[in-house]
């Protein structure tokens, strides 16, 4: 019994050292890849508010009509079951020449926005209200990171 014993304990260490190395190994995950989201510009098609409920600067996501509401008088139809609704916003020192915006996902909860206003060398202070649709729905609790870059 000694010697049966004696012979199946190294196959008895060499298991259970396989559950332990193999327990002890975490699947690593790997950090998301950033993904830029298609964004149609749909300023013309929209009839904004002459005062918008928002601060300057600013990026908001809609998801629904009853929330499109306070920002537009009359608008087109958007399905907001397959996108939703980008809005930015804000104020320049000179008149605007050209507004660029890119929208990218960092991960399920959070999104970053860069909105690129090229400024032109008037003095005179202009402002710009611009609305995109977002050609993926965006959870109302995703937290958007909005970079907004000013330069002549």
């Amino acid at each position: 019994m000694k010697k049966q014993f004696i012979k199946s304990l190294p196959a008895v260490l060499l298991l259970v050292g396989a559950f332990m190395v193999l327990g002890g190994c975490e699947e690593k995950k790997e950090s998301p890849t950033p993904q830029d989201i298609d964004i149609i510009d749909t300023t013309k098609a929209v009839l904004f508010k002459e005062v918008l409920p928002i601060s300057a600067d600013t990026v908001i996501i809609v998801n629904s009509d009853d929330d499109l509401k306070p920002y537009c008088d009359k608008t087109p139809s958007f399905d907001f079951t397959k996108g939703s609704v980008l809005f930015t916003s804000g104020y320049t020192a000179s008149s605007i020449f050209k507004i660029s915006v890119k929208l990218t996902k960092q991960d399920n909860t959070n999104y970053k926005c860069l909105v690129d206003v090229q400024e032109d060398y008037t003095a005179k202070p202009d402002s710009w209200k611009r609305c995109y649709w977002v050609s993926k729905k965006i959870d109302p609790k995703a937290k958007i990171t909005a970079s907004i870059n000013k330069h002549h």
